[in-house]
């Protein structure tokens, strides 16, 4: 319910689903959970983007689920989202964080900066009309985080499998494959 009322300006082009998260499980979880959501495939130039946002060579740029790892701060974690949410063969997108990570602007004194994590989001969710959905796994310390993104539009849930479920719920409905809505 909370992803069609948030995502309502926002139909998918496609199934084609892509995401970016900073927790290898949040990973392998997001491709397991697929039913009507196929994996998109990365354009060239997109990978090109990624391996220039890539500065650890930590993240392997080839797959259309990032996992950005700890190490990326704020501005990285939004400009992969931004590089993936323009690539053309992607319809819409997850985004998993776990936000235990101190290069992270998620805790209550921090997740308000206008540089930090849920205002980079709320502004490439703005800019663009693909739909996305974001995951926060961890508990009530990050409720203001949470309501942030919310309050911004986006749809959040608490695990990936809430996220990924809903997001492929949406896209079915939407693309009128009943047999997965």
């Amino acid at each position: 319910m909370k992803t069609f009322s948030l995502l309502t300006d926002k139909p998918p082009a496609g199934n084609r689903v892509a995401g970016v998260v900073n927790a290898g499980f949040e990973s392998t979880v997001g491709a397991d959970e697929l039913e009507g959501l196929r994996q998109a495939q990365l354009a060239p130039e997109t990978i090109e983007r990624l391996n220039a946002i890539n500065s650890y060579g930590l993240v392997d740029t080839a797959t259309p689920f990032l996992d950005v790892t700890p190490m990326a701060d704020d501005r990285m974690y939004a400009d992969f989202v931004d590089a993936v949410i323009r690539d053309p063969g992607v319809d819409c997108l997850f985004v998993a964080i776990v936000p235990h990570a101190v290069s992270l602007k998620t805790d209550p004194e921090t997740c308000r900066n206008p540089d930090g994590l849920a205002s980079l989001l709320l502004g490439m969710a703005a800019k663009h009309d693909k739909p996305m959905v974001v995951s926060v796994n961890a508990g009530r310390y990050y409720a203001d985080f949470v309501s942030i993104l919310e309050d911004g539009a986006l749809p959040v849930y608490a695990d990936i499998r809430s996220a990924i479920a809903s997001l492929d719920t949406f896209v079915s409905h939407r693309l009128g494959n009943k047999a997965h809505a």
